[in-house]
């Protein structure tokens, strides 16, 4: 397949984004009143601070697609083609939540805002796939269960795409 001017974009953890932005990492910077506040044990809150790599990718939107509490964004970047249009957003995240929680998270219109349409695969043992749209963006995610530091995590990629 050729790469017709298609660059990927990373976010990074010190990334000066916009404060739409950044506001994804508050609940990850958050003093230790705060994180006991949320009810987090030490052994977790270490573990999602392992996995705490990056930031969101520059202009993505927590209006349009927010990422979820006692969440660590592991890793994030933006696929575009050449330099101008988006083609896709992407994050992946670690959470405490359950693979049921983050499906009803993310199909729950309270959350995300009005859904077009929704549709999820839980057949897989330990993991799921959820692809749906909301406003002018389709979604997917794809989620499992992973062990961090003797902690059971959820793990989830999520691949934003903006309707042209």
């Amino acid at each position: 397949m050729e790469n017709h001017g298609r660059q990927i974009q990373r976010g990074k953890a010190d990334a000066g984004n916009s404060s739409k932005d950044s506001s994804a990492g508050k609940d990850m910077n958050k003093s230790d009143d705060d994180q006991k506040a949320r009810g987090l044990s030490p052994e977790v809150e270490a573990a999602l601070a392992s996995k705490q790599q990056a930031s969101l990718p520059e202009g993505y939107s927590l209006d349009v697609f927010p990422i979820m509490d006692n969440s660590a964004i592991y890793d994030s970047g933006i696929l575009m083609h050449d330099e101008v249009l988006i083609e896709y957003y992407r994050v992946n995240v670690y959470t405490t939540h359950s693979l049921k929680e983050i499906i009803d998270f993310y199909t729950n219109p309270e959350n995300i805002g009005e859904i077009r349409s929704w549709s999820a695969d839980t057949a897989y043992q330990n993991g799921f796939e959820l692809g749906g749209y909301i406003k002018d963006y389709s979604y997917y995610i794809v989620g499992w269960t992973e062990t961090v530091m003797d902690v059971e995590l959820s793990y989830y990629k999520l691949l934003l795409y903006p309707d042209w």
